[in-house]
């Protein structure tokens, strides 16, 4: 999920008070009891999100190709700082951090915002990335964006379907061999009604 540059996309202006606001708050959705919580760069949570980034039937799908164990230690152990990062760590009812998602690098003029997602295989065929996906949506057009890209991999089906869902135009490659990128429209995409969004302030218990 780790993405260190960006070459395609220009003109960025940072959005920092976004970013700020949602690390403040859990997001919970009551009917999955999946929750989203904003990542604190603790010891263990820098440490699974290291291994998932370097478990190979993981990275060959994610932009993070030659960056080592050093360098994405850095990278969490530093997010929870970074004001053009929000971080999640993906929760399961019963409090197994599964994964991570994240909204990134907001252009305050476009209302838009990169988004990404990396799951443990254990989650893999479950359809928890698709709830994921749809909370990290939710939570963007709350804060009035309209435009997510996300980068995606030629190979990695399930992202794709992920993110076929949604409206969108046609995937467009990227100057990384493999990549293509959605351009998803979250002005023209509902919150599905079988989900229920609650914000809960960090500090708070997230489950159901």
């Amino acid at each position: 999920m780790l993405n260190l540059e960006i070459p395609e996309y220009s003109g960025f202006k940072a959005y920092p008070d976004v970013v700020t606001k949602l690390k403040r708050y859990a997001v919970v959705d009551r009917v999955s009891g999946i929750s989203l919580m904003p990542f604190q760069g603790m010891s263990e949570q820098v440490r699974r999100s290291v291994e998932w980034e370097l478990d190979p039937d993981i990275s060959r799908f994610e932009l993070n190709t030659g960056v080592n164990w050093i360098a994405l230690q850095y990278h969490y152990e530093q997010a929870a700082e970074n004001k053009d990062l929000a971080l999640f760590e993906i929760i399961l009812p019963d409090g197994t951090p599964i994964g991570n998602t994240e909204l990134r690098e907001f252009d305050v003029w476009n209302k838009c915002a990169y988004g990404g997602l990396m799951l443990d295989k254990s989650a893999w065929g479950r359809r928890i990335g698709t709830r994921v996906a749809e909370l990290r949506a939710a939570r963007a057009k709350q804060f009035g964006i309209r435009t997510l890209l996300v980068d995606i991999h030629e190979q990695n089906l399930a992202s794709w379907l992920i993110s076929e869902q949604f409206p969108h135009e046609k995937p467009e490659p990227t100057s990384r061999s493999g990549y293509f990128r959605f351009k998803i429209h979250l002005d023209q995409w509902q919150v599905p009604s079988d989900m229920q969004l609650e914000l809960q302030p960090v500090g708070e218990p997230a489950g159901v």
